[in-house]
């Protein structure tokens, strides 16, 4: 079991109820953090500094636990598939994204990442079909992402190109879970997987780094503690703490997170940031909301 930060009781709710809201918190911030990054920072440049941030804040719970990477070459090669697809694509397409659309809307559309994730997950393995409640789910939480996507393009503060990158993010994501799911999951530990995809996609973006080179501007404290916080706390630790809760208290509750993510996006927007949203944005992530909760009451994919 991988233990963050401590070693949970099985007997206690207290045991992982301040993770589960520790890492909804920290991935609801990690929009309004991209966001403030962005002030400082070029897209390429801030995902790059995310990403080796969030590797070097696993690889050093890595090390403390003794633990070796892999040598297998096949699973190398799947890592960079999958840390292409769950890493690098999405955290491009959404700081990109944050360039033309709210933080507020960036993280309402980031709960559409269940919705491509099962439909990625049926195309992968066939042998496998969908509940009639999750089919339904499906659709649902899909009409909510074009309602989104219609009210952006007559909106004064949100660009139907941003919303269109946030959810190939969010489709890239879901089609990586997948893949990693059928190619490399059973075969790592999820400690092991998690480092060895943000070396990849590290990896994967640095030359691009050379290309797009820009000196930061208006560089200052401020800036400095959202990029480190976004890489070291919302794309590390959070994610080793997501995979301590998918082995207790299961699967079940830890996608429960996603309910609350772009809540917390939302707010801490708002708040924060000061940015706008429309009723009809609010009405859009309750629908992906309300179908994500369809989707999972079916629990699993049955079996043909």
């Amino acid at each position: 079991m991988i233990r963050f930060p401590f070693r949970a009781n099985p007997t206690s709710a207290l045991a992982w109820v301040p993770i589960y809201l520790g890492i909804s918190i920290a991935y609801g911030f990690s929009f309004l953090l991209m966001k403030v990054g962005l002030t400082a920072f070029a897209p390429l440049q801030l995902a790059f500094i995310r990403i080796v941030l969030g590797a070097m804040a696993v690889g050093v719970i890595f090390i403390i636990r003794g633990k070796r990477l892999t040598r297998e070459k096949n699973l190398w090669w799947h890592a960079f598939i999958s840390g292409a697809l769950i890493v690098v694509i999405p955290i491009t397409s959404y700081i990109f994204a944050q360039e033309r659309v709210p933080s507020t809307v960036a993280g309402i559309l980031s709960s559409s990442t269940p919705f491509f994730a099962l439909a990625a997950t049926v195309f992968f393995s066939r042998a496998l079909k969908p509940k009639g409640s999750q089919v339904i789910g499906l659709v649902i939480s899909f009409l909510g992402v074009i309602l989104i996507l219609g009210v952006s393009s007559t909106s004064a503060h949100s660009d139907p190109v941003g919303v269109i990158m946030c959810i190939g993010g969010s489709f890239s994501f879901g089609l990586g879970a997948a893949y990693s799911r059928k190619f490399i999951n059973l075969r790592l530990g999820l400690l092991d997987q998690t480092l060895m995809q943000l070396f990849c996609a590290s990896l994967l973006l640095l030359p691009l780094q050379f290309l797009s080179f820009e000196t930061p501007h208006d560089l200052n404290f401020g800036v400095v503690m959202a990029v480190l916080t976004s890489g070291i706390v919302a794309l590390g630790f959070a994610n080793v703490g997501l995979n301590s809760l998918y082995r207790y208290p299961g699967v079940t509750i830890a996608s429960t997170i996603n309910y609350l993510i772009p809540v917390v996006a939302a707010a801490a927007g708002i708040l924060l940031l000061n940015e706008k949203i429309s009723v009809n944005e609010l009405l859009g992530a309750a629908v992906i909301i309300v179908g994500l909760f369809i989707t999972q009451r079916g629990k699993s994919v049955g079996t043909a």
